[in-house]
């Protein structure tokens, strides 16, 4: 499987050249099947210190989503918090809490911000990360200590957003309108430096993109995690600075 994936990669940055590209992947990255048309990028680009990345995620369904916005919402507040993954020539940027990783989890534990969306309603986001690039993630420590690290260059990117389909709706209302009925102001408790919630999943109204409305936080012990569902997008014709660490024995 892995074979393929990279020949196809490579065959698509060789066609393109220059120019980035980007197309819907399915959710395997298997070609039998095709999810809903849901991230469009907007900007790619590169300089000397950054990657830039503005992209618009949309609802396609009949009902309503709950689709990542930040997988470490009380790390820095200026930026979106995501996972990279540099595997062979293709790195991966993961705006999605379900990390697929069997580690232990932090203390206190991280929390993820997901924004609900109507129908047919789409939301912008932009993800900026410093160059080059090396395997990071908001919420899992990869090694300790000093590494030897070698530089290079990759052709394409896959760019994965999380989300809360249409089945998990009368789940996410039922915590809406229990937490509207107790009269609770939905918030975060504060014990020292660090943030928990008072219930997992925290439903509030807040501000996003100029408007009201309702977001969702989950923290990294909310069991059904593994039911979150990604969307991705190719993008090709790239060529990204990475960092890489190797054996030096």
């Amino acid at each position: 499987m892995n074979t393929i994936l990279y020949t196809f990669l490579l065959v698509c940055s060789v066609l393109l050249g220059g120019c980035w590209r980007a197309r819907q992947l399915p959710g395997d990255l298997t070609p039998e099947k095709e999810p809903p048309k849901m991230i469009q990028i907007q900007n790619f680009s590169l300089t000397d210190k950054a990657l830039t990345l503005d992209y618009r995620v949309s609802n396609p369904f009949e009902d309503n989503i709950r689709v990542c916005h930040d997988t470490g919402v009380y790390g820095n507040q200026e930026v979106q918090h995501v996972a990279t993954r540099i595997d062979g020539e293709t790195l991966w940027i993961k705006l999605r809490f379900h990390l697929e990783m069997d580690t232990s989890l932090r203390n206190p534990p991280a929390i993820a911000k997901y924004v609900r969306l109507s129908p047919g309603e789409s939301y912008p986001g932009r993800i900026r990360l410093g160059l080059p690039i090396e395997n990071m993630s908001p919420v899992y420590s990869f090694h300790a200590g000093p590494e030897k690290r070698h530089e290079i260059v990759v052709p394409c990117a896959i760019f994965e957003v999380g989300y809360f389909g249409p089945r998990w709706n009368e789940f996410f209302d039922s915590v809406s309108e229990g937490i509207k009925k107790q009269g609770i102001k939905p918030e975060t408790m504060v014990i020292g430096k660090f943030h928990y919630l008072q219930s997992n999943p925290l439903i509030a109204e807040e501000t996003q993109d100029g408007q009201s409305r309702e977001v969702t936080y989950i923290s990294e012990l909310w069991p059904s995690l593994r039911d979150e569902e990604s969307s991705q997008v190719l993008i090709t014709g790239v060529n990204i600075p990475c960092s890489v660490a190797v054996d030096d024995k």
